[in-house]
């Protein structure tokens, strides 16, 4: 029981930090978007680009995340089999 413990430690960390990702993936997609809008003349299609492009990043800054976490939590449920399950060694 106590080997599981940092392992949800660890899984509880990564779920509080999911804000902080998506602020700084929709962070990242609006400067890209702000550089993008910034070529064209028109200053409303200039704001445009910045908001599709921290909408576009910060949807997809979490689902990124959110199945990074997932993956963690299914290897961790795979490596901690009951010793019946475990195979034996021949």
């Amino acid at each position: 029981m106590s080997a599981r413990i940092p392992g949800r430690g660890l899984r509880l960390a990564g779920w509080l930090l999911t804000p902080a990702v998506v602020w700084a993936a929709s962070f990242v997609g609006g400067w890209l978007g702000a550089l993008l809008g910034g070529r064209l003349g028109d200053p409303s299609s200039g704001i445009v680009w910045l908001v599709g492009g921290s909408v576009l990043g910060g949807s997809g800054g979490l689902l990124a995340w959110i199945a990074r976490l997932r993956r963690g939590a299914r290897l961790a449920r795979e490596r901690h089999t009951a010793a019946s399950e475990a195979p034996e060694n021949p």
